[in-house]
């Protein structure tokens, strides 16, 4: 009597970038985020193992890398060696909504003829702001309790024709926390503002010209962690960006 033939077995490890899970023809699941994938199930060799991917609710296959190509769903291993896919999945969300905000960092065209980017945030300015406030001479009015100053620099690059200003800008952003309460420049700007201020100087800005500054609201700590930028009245469309 022979004695049985021992079964390899063979890793499949598989990377997903993005949202979305890959599913095994051997009744596995792999969900996991790239920077958290395990090694992958051992696979029985040889054999042929079939993966499709499968987008989350908002997001697309972009395609695959690795052992498997193209940007079909479903892609047919033959295992005979330790195998390493990756799958890529992009969101659908339209840029610049409340739910996708622009990430900070990342310039988008906004309405009026500008170019938009939050640069940095400071989400309690309160200290940054009263120092300013007791060098200019001005009143050193503290926030109320549970409210806080928020900062933000952005950077904003006129893109129409002939010129405009910077102030027109300004004046219409403004911010939005999970609360929905509306935080307004006119009424509830910080005051006295770390230089640069956006938008203060009478200068206009030319095809092409950037220009930097800070934009402050005194909001309710609350609202801190969930706060979004917003182009508001005055401008044709809203465009939201993230401040975290």
């Amino acid at each position: 009597m022979s004695a049985a033939t021992a079964t390899s077995y063979m890793p499949l490890s598989v990377a997903i970038r993005g949202s979305g899970a890959v599913r095994l023809s051997n009744g596995g699941s792999i969900t996991c985020a790239q920077a958290s994938c395990p090694a992958g199930p051992a696979i029985a060799v040889p054999s042929h193992v079939t993966l499709v991917a499968t987008p989350a609710h908002g997001w697309k296959l972009v395609g695959w890398h690795g052992a498997c190509h193209g940007g079909k769903p479903r892609c047919v291993l033959a295992l005979t060696r330790p195998t390493h896919v990756s799958v890529t999945f992009a969101t659908t969300a339209v840029p610049g909504t409340r739910t996708h905000p622009v990430p900070i960092g990342q310039a988008f065209n906004v309405a009026g003829g500008w170019r938009l980017k939050v640069v940095s945030v400071t989400s309690d300015a309160t200290q940054a702001v009263l120092a300013v406030r007791d060098q200019s001479g001005g009143p050193n009015i503290a926030p109320p309790p549970g409210a806080q100053d928020f900062l933000v620099l952005v950077e904003a690059t006129y893109t129409a024709g002939g010129s405009g200003n910077p102030y027109s800008l300004l004046t219409s952003l403004d911010a939005k926390g999970s609360h929905d309460a509306l935080y307004t420049n006119g009424n509830n700007g910080c005051g006295a503002l770390p230089s640069p201020r956006l938008g203060y100087s009478d200068s206009n800005v030319f095809s092409g010209q950037t220009v930097s500054g800070n934009v402050c609201w005194q909001i309710a700590s609350n609202d801190a962690a969930s706060l979004k930028l917003s182009i508001g009245s005055g401008f044709t469309q809203s465009t939201w960006f993230a401040l975290h």
